[in-house]
């Protein structure tokens, strides 16, 4: 192989992959999102008087979710909520709950919160609310939703140190697919959920520039094109063989180091090329 044609072969090669590869190290995406739905074995009217929340990590590969928040959205002195229940999570998925409480009529909380790991991209955490107004066992709610999408937000960190919030502004309503309770209309409280999601995709300008050394070896290989475009011109001759000189006389036969040479050596083809430049 040539010198040229390895310049071409495998330089031009690796510097076009490393044009290339700024794509490559594009930063993963991180994202969540929160689903509130109602009670499906209560009564229609009952259905968001025991809302549960469901977050997903909607993040790539590699990315964990490992704290998440939520706040009730009221102005209710002391907290909406007053006690979680019915826990459940994707397998390997560990949480703890740092805000809030297990306990029915003992405490009342604006913010619910957990501490997550090993939730991992498309696996969830979900828990169901109790909500209370008046903080004496006798203030049910009978529809949270008024309360929650008066502001409420809910919170996500990731392991790659960023986090995102999501508020509650006019949601719209899903149906279940298929129906939790198929015998009665699709927008029946009992059957539908409202979700917010986010996802993030990093954006930096420094994965735009060139890596030090992409031109210089872009350039070689450029240069390597050219000169295999020279040779099939016979522009440049092959190197001239190497050449063995006695010693002088008297002297012990000796060999001298081989001399390369470049000469130019325009071929026919290449005569004519230049006899019709303008």
């Amino acid at each position: 192989m040539t010198l040229c044609n390895f310049f071409v072969k495998h330089l031009t090669t690796l510097a076009l992959s490393f044009v290339c590869l700024p794509q490559a190290l594009a930063a993963p995406t991180y994202g969540f999102s929160v689903r509130m739905s109602g009670w499906p074995d209560s009564t229609e009217s009952y259905a968001f008087a025991y809302p549960a929340f469901t977050f997903t990590n909607l993040s790539s590969p590699g990315i964990t979710l490992t704290s998440l928040s939520m706040n009730d959205g009221s102005s209710t002195a002391g907290g909406l909520w007053d006690f979680v229940s019915y826990e459940a999570a994707s397998a390997g998925v560990g949480y703890t709950l740092t805000q809030g409480d297990y306990n029915n009529d003992s405490g009342w909380s604006s913010t619910i919160a957990y501490n997550l790991t090993g939730l991992g991209a498309g696996q969830f955490m979900s828990f169901y609310l109790d909500p209370d107004t008046l903080h004496g066992g006798t203030g049910n709610v009978v529809d949270a939703r008024p309360f929650v999408f008066a502001g409420g937000i809910a919170q996500a960190t990731f392991s790659n140190g960023e986090s995102i919030l999501l508020t509650w502004s006019n949601p719209v309503f899903h149906s279940f697919d298929p129906l939790r309770r198929p015998n009665s209309p699709a927008d029946d409280n009992r059957n539908i959920y409202y979700e917010m999601s986010r996802i993030v995709a990093p954006t930096d300008p420094q994965r735009d520039l060139p890596i030090p050394g992409t031109l210089y070896l872009l350039g070689l290989g450029l240069l390597g094109l050219a000169g295999v475009r020279l040779a099939r011109l016979g522009i440049f001759a092959a190197p001239a063989p190497a050449r063995h000189d006695a010693a002088v006389a008297g002297g012990t036969a000796g060999a001298v180091a081989p001399v390369v040479s470049l000469r130019l050596q325009p071929n026919a083809r290449a005569k004519k090329a230049v006899e019709t430049l303008p």
